[in-house]
């Protein structure tokens, strides 16, 4: 099987691309645990604030990026062994033979192998999984959380998903082993949004335009760069602020596109239901969607479940409280 190079190419940092020290330092700080989740909605610039930080690493560091057709074993494992290949050349030499048999052996004995190959690896390094969300074959789960469950001094894990993976991060978390960054510690502050907008829009837009569109957007980093896109082409950009809406047709493409092609009919129908709602709990959720939530987690499904399945699936979910 070949291996498309591309996939292996660290994305290019935007030339809007606004510095985010607070996160940056985070990242920083974080870098010896053997994990680091960042997890957030569509549009949150996952990969360009991970880009960006490695930019300035002093580290070695691998990007792969993941879609659809890598969520098979032995393809996830070729293109895995190829990005640590990248920084150290044949460092994966026994692991990848074992897949070019008829049928690859167990899980268990590749996850062996490729620990023993990764621990003979001296020099510390990060490598980036880009997309996790894509990857749904369990056995690939299952080894990535045989390779953390071990003490690889050398490997830094980085995983950028839309939704949280079935690995063990309550574990990981208690253990400190994991470090996260979520939809929260993403969105863009006032002053962010402002500098933001300096680059991304021609004339000077005050500091009252910036917060406005800070809140109508929720910090949203995606929603800022659609409303920039539109605002540069409107005559009055404070009378486009205040007619800003969801229906803005920048942003209600992006979001078919990106978001809700992507669920099943049995979420985007409880979706629908819901949006009428400025919030709602689990009863609520339950008296509105109760056929949706059965079609999404099965008979036993109630609104708790739901809720649940909408906080894991990062659908732009906002908890109002410590309890969810």
């Amino acid at each position: 099987m070949s291996i498309l190079k591309t996939k292996l190419h660290r994305p290019r940092v935007p030339a809007d691309y606004v510095p985010r020290p607070r996160l940056l330092k985070l990242l920083e700080r974080s870098c010896n645990i053997p994990l680091i989740l960042v997890s957030a909605p569509a549009g949150y610039g996952k990969s360009t604030l991970v880009g960006a930080w490695m930019d300035g690493l002093e580290s070695p560091g691998a990007w792969l990026s993941l879609d659809e057709n890598d969520s098979d074993l032995a393809t996830f494992l070729r293109y895995f062994s190829a990005a640590v290949d990248s920084l150290f050349p044949g460092a994966c030499a026994r692991t990848t033979p074992l897949l070019s048999g008829p049928s690859a052996p167990p899980v268990a004995v590749l996850a062996d192998e490729l620990i023993a190959e990764l621990d003979l690896i001296e020099d510390p390094f990060v490598l980036v999984l880009d997309d996790y969300g894509f990857i749904k074959e369990p056995e690939i789960h299952e080894l990535l959380t045989r390779l953390l469950k071990q003490n690889i001094t050398a490997l830094h894990l980085v995983i950028l998903t839309r939704r949280d993976p079935p690995l063990p991060l309550a574990s990981l978390r208690a253990a400190g082993r994991m470090a996260e960054i979520r939809q929260a510690d993403l969105k863009f502050t006032v002053d962010e949004t402002a500098a933001f907008l300096a680059k991304a829009v021609e004339g000077d837009i005050g500091a009252s335009a910036a917060s406005q569109l800070q809140i109508k957007t929720e910090g949203w980093p995606g929603g800022l760069r659609l409303a920039a896109l539109a605002m540069d082409h409107a005559e009055d950009a404070n009378a486009f602020l205040r007619e800003l809406r969801g229906d803005t047709r920048h942003i209600q493409d992006y979001l078919v596109a990106e978001v809700l092609s992507r669920q099943p009919p049995a979420v985007r129908e409880a979706l629908l239901k819901t949006s009428i709602l400025d919030r709602f709990c689990a009863p609520l959720c339950q008296t509105l969607c109760a056929p949706e939530c059965k079609g999404m987690c099965g008979p036993e499904c109630d609104g708790g479940d739901f809720m649940e399945r909408l906080a894991e699936s990062n659908l732009f979910c906002v908890p109002l409280d410590a309890r969810g």
